[in-house]
């Protein structure tokens, strides 16, 4: 369920799919929220098992997951597939513009300030994502001027066109861990860019915790998710 590419099911995506979530429905049990963001072409069904998985080990956790609108992606013949952001090719980020990145990052800010407005303080919430959902991910949550409680990134990259840089990281938000994991054997988000990203945001600062799984291509496997799970509840304990 957590392949990138799902064109087959193009045609019959609809724009502005309502977000997934996963929440308690007693009231005064919800004290935290993880957002989650899916890969290119996929949408917030993609990752719902995963995610309900954890909510009834966390029941005090919200779980959000939202779809990207549909946009023409180059590397889809122009087509058009849900994507948080245009992409222009695989082998290299040189061509790379980002056209919706920043659009799509206020879309998530937008979440995380409602739930702020909630009563759900910045440092109970968690931004993570696969793959193009990863970049996202970090791209939201290290140019966001506070500290999160932490960013996930699973077979991602930076979202930069030279990606042994990274954009502009907000002083406030160095002080938000990160956990990163990727499989060695990744074909469509080389494990390089990966690796090449948790060096950078490590020398920014950030503690980076970066996971990688032999043979693993662009997917997740147990061991990954586990590594998750523990992630979120060492950082979104039940403070209740």
């Amino acid at each position: 369920s957590t392949i990138l590419f799902r064109m087959e099911r193009v045609s019959r995506l609809r724009n502005s799919q309502p977000p997934i979530i996963h929440q308690s429905s007693q009231e005064g049990v919800t004290s935290a929220l993880v957002i989650f963001l899916h890969g290119l072409g996929d949408t917030a069904h993609g990752w719902a098992a995963e995610m309900r998985q954890l909510h009834r080990a966390m029941p005090w956790i919200r779980f959000y997951l939202p779809t990207a609108d549909e946009r023409p992606i180059t590397i889809n013949g122009g087509y058009s597939c849900t994507g948080w952001y245009d992409i222009k090719s695989l082998e290299s980020r040189d061509k790379e513009d980002f056209d919706g990145l920043d659009q799509s990052r206020e879309i998530i800010r937008k979440v995380v300030e409602d739930a702020i407005k909630e009563g759900i303080p910045a440092n109970r919430i968690i931004i993570g994502g696969f793959s193009q959902g990863a970049a996202l991910s970090l791209y939201t949550g290290y140019s966001y001027d506070g500290e999160l409680a932490g960013v996930i990134a699973l077979s991602g990259y930076m979202p930069v066109r030279d990606y042994t840089t990274a954009f502009n990281v907000t002083e406030t938000s160095k002080a938000t861990p990160l956990l990163m994991c990727h499989g060695t054997a990744d074909g469509v988000v080389k494990f390089e860019w990966g690796k090449t990203a948790a060096d950078v945001l490590k020398s920014q600062g950030i503690n980076v915790d970066f996971k990688s799984y032999e043979r693993m291509a662009h997917s997740m496997c147990a061991q990954e998710l586990q590594h998750v799970t523990e992630f979120i509840a060492s950082r979104l304990p039940n403070n209740k």
